[in-house]
Order: structure tokens, then sequence, then C-alpha cells
């Protein structure tokens, strides 16, 4: 799963029923139309990749949901044999994409909000579990309340195992790699991990920390107000 945060680059597919595949309508998914999304990999080192692959995406199909293929691109440290010494090596591994829009060719009986979210999470929990992952990702619109009682629309994207009983910030993985983030954006040269759909380039980030990390300080006082409000905003996320 490390991988599938790592980046995506699309594939062309004929299964692949994300309309308007592409960066700029997955930032729009999750930005503006505030929608549930699922990341989902079959791949294993020691496994038959490729069939586990067109499997998970028959089941995905059967279930009812529409997806896009894309491979995660990433690094990853191993032992060198030879040497025994540590080393970074590059690595692929296709993944899928599934949003709860409707499919034009399966038909699955549509629900609320919150149904649908709640029937994406835990396909995306049988979908782990089936094809033996350490995790898959989740996005879901929330709204995070302020110490001053303010409520802000914001979004929540995370990596979760096969064990957790709801999409809710305390059950998600709390290592580094897995988040919790709350948008897309394009990913600069610096960026070592990213995401390529349809050959845009983008990294998944906290966007009110990057405004915040962004902000040109214009005194001490200013910097020493722009760390606490970023600390801030971690302990809400």
């Amino acid at each position: 799963m490390k991988k599938l945060l790592e980046g995506w680059r699309k594939y062309a597919d004929d299964a692949s029923l994300l309309q308007e595949a592409s960066y700029s309508r997955f930032k729009r998914m999750v930005d503006e139309e505030r929608r549930p999304f699922l990341v989902i990999s079959a791949y294993r080192e020691d496994g038959n990749n490729q069939t586990a692959n067109k499997n998970l995406k028959s089941d995905i199909k059967t279930a009812g949901y529409p997806f896009t293929q894309v491979v995660g691109s990433g690094q990853e440290e191993e032992i060198d044999p030879v040497t025994g010494k540590e080393v970074v090596k590059d690595v692929l591994e296709v993944t899928q994409i599934v949003t709860t829009h409707q499919r034009g060719d399966v038909e699955r009986e549509m629900s609320g909000v919150e149904e649908e979210e709640s029937r994406l999470f835990e396909l995306g929990k049988a979908l782990s579990s089936a094809y033996d992952q350490y995790a898959f990702v989740f996005g879901r619109p929330v709204s995070i309340v302020s110490t001053g009682g303010r409520s802000e629309d914001s979004y929540f994207i995370a990596a979760y195992d096969g064990q957790a009983p709801s999409p809710e910030e305390k059950y998600r993985i709390k290592e580094d790699w897995a988040g919790p983030w709350t948008t897309i954006r394009e990913a600069t040269e610096d960026d070592i991990f990213w995401t390529k759909i349809a050959g845009t380039k983008g990294v998944f980030v906290e966007n009110k920390i990057e405004e915040l990390r962004n902000t040109r300080i214009k005194h001490r006082l200013h910097g020493a107000w722009r760390d606490k409000m970023i600390r801030k905003w971690k302990s809400l996320l």
C-alpha cells in the first residue's frame, strides 16, 4: 500500500469508467463534488499479480462501481543480498481508483451520501482482506470543528487496514506514509512520491497546512503564529 500512495500513472482500460479520467477531474471530484473514493491494489511481491489484478477489477465491476486503473511509482528500501547494505529501488504497482459514480453497464442501487460512503468503505475492507493487502486508501468529505466552535468543510484522506470498523480518524493507520491528507495538488520537482493521472503528477497534501507553510513570514512573531496554527490544524485532522 505504501506504493499506492507514492504515485499513479493512468493506463487505458476498457473497464475504466471514471468519466473524464484526468488529474483535474479527480481534483474536482475531491475539492468540489466532495465524493468518497477508494484506492485499492491486488499486487503482492510474491503473487501472480496479473491474474490478481484482473480478478480485482472483475470484483469491483460486479459490485457495480466504476474504476480507473493507474500505476503507483515510488521508492522503497531493501537489503542488497550481495553487499548486505540498504539500497533504494524504484517500484511500480498497479492499483484502482474506485468512486461512487454510477456505472453505465452494471446496475447498482443508489442510496444517500452517508450510506454510499459506508458501502464504499466496506468494499475497500472486503477487497483488502480478499487480496491480502496491508491497507487501502479512503477519502471522504468531513466537517472540521475548530477550537472556537466554527465548522469548516474539508476532506479527509487516509490509509486503513481491513479491520477498521469505520473511516473515522481514530481508526486510520497511524504511520507517516498513511496520511491524513485533505486534497491533491500538482507535484514539484522536490516531490519524490507522486500521483500521475492522465499526464499530470500530483501528491496528497493537507491543504490548510500547505497554505500556512507557504505563508510569507513578515517577522519573528508572525513565524511563531504560523507554527502554532500548523500544530493546531494537525491536531484537528
